[in-house]
């Protein structure tokens, strides 16, 4: 999946743009799954969006971490479950 995702990112971002605004994504602390997240952030870099990819297995204080260095939008990917309560930070 990885190798066809790096063929689809230079057809789905634009060249030169003005920043559309500041987003970091991130799989949420317990979650390894990352094809979903790399696709949003690819098609938000496609519309001009400067994306902080935080990674996979992420906990509730580095999203707060990048709220607090600027980024307007935070995306938060919880693939399973189990892994969908430290969205909110139930499970710290």
């Amino acid at each position: 999946m990885q190798a066809g995702l790096r063929i689809l990112k230079p057809h789905l971002v634009r060249g030169e743009s003005k920043s559309a605004g500041k987003v970091a994504i991130g799989t949420v602390k317990g979650d390894l799954h990352d094809i979903d997240k790399n696709l949003v952030a690819m098609m938000l870099e496609g519309d001009g969006c400067e994306v902080r990819d935080l990674g996979v297995d992420i906990v509730p204080d580095a999203f707060v971490k990048a709220a607090q260095g600027g980024v307007q939008i935070l995306c938060m990917s919880a693939l399973t479950t189990t892994t969908m309560l430290n969205v909110n930070g139930i499970n710290r």
